[in-house]
């Protein structure tokens, strides 16, 4: 938590202004739905950093921000993005791509999408390239062990699924940010 606190003390002394509610996407309403024919299903949330698809439990509290300003901080890891007000809470943002030694993409960092994940003092975002889409997977399809050449990537990944030959990974997305705070 000592980078997050020193990047929000920061940020609070450059007055900057709240974000704009129209650019906040919530992601809810698609948990509550409870239909026998689902019986058997396990519900998520996907999203992409590169080429790597994640999934988050539809419970878990998130929204996108799509346009979001984030205002860098000096003296911050590279992975540490900036911070980002949502709502009167700063929160930091980061840049998994860079944690996880991808390469880059070339993409447009003003037309940035951050997802925004947790609660009061536990909200944090990353920033994806795409929106978040809905799936459903068979929870019999669940394949449990999921290693990769990414030893943080490991830690933060404990089971994952296949749809149309693509893999998608069950990102804990508490673990990474203690990890990476």
């Amino acid at each position: 938590m000592e980078n997050t606190d020193l990047a929000r003390n920061a940020f609070l002394s450059m007055g900057k202004k709240p974000l704009d509610e129209s650019l906040v996407i919530p992601l809810d309403g698609y948990a509550d739905k409870d239909d026998d024919a689902d019986r058997g299903k396990k519900r998520f949330y996907g999203f992409r950093i590169q080429d790597l698809q994640l999934l988050l439990d539809v419970n878990v509290r998130s929204e996108v921000i799509n346009d979001a300003v984030v205002t860098p901080l000096p003296l911050m890891p590279a992975f540490i993005t900036g911070l980002c007000n949502v709502r009167g809470n700063l929160i930091p943002v980061y840049d998994m791509q860079e944690k996880l030694a991808m390469e880059k993409s070339s993409s447009d960092r003003s037309k940035r999408k951050i997802l925004v994940l947790g609660e009061g003092e536990n909200m944090a975002g990353i920033e994806i390239q795409d929106m978040v889409v809905k799936l459903e997977f068979d929870e019999q399809d669940i394949q449990r062990e999921v290693l990769s050449d990414n030893q943080l990537f490991d830690q933060c990944v404990s089971y994952s699924y296949k749809q149309n030959g693509s893999n998608w990974f069950g990102f804990d997305y508490e673990k990474l940010f203690e990890i990476v705070d």
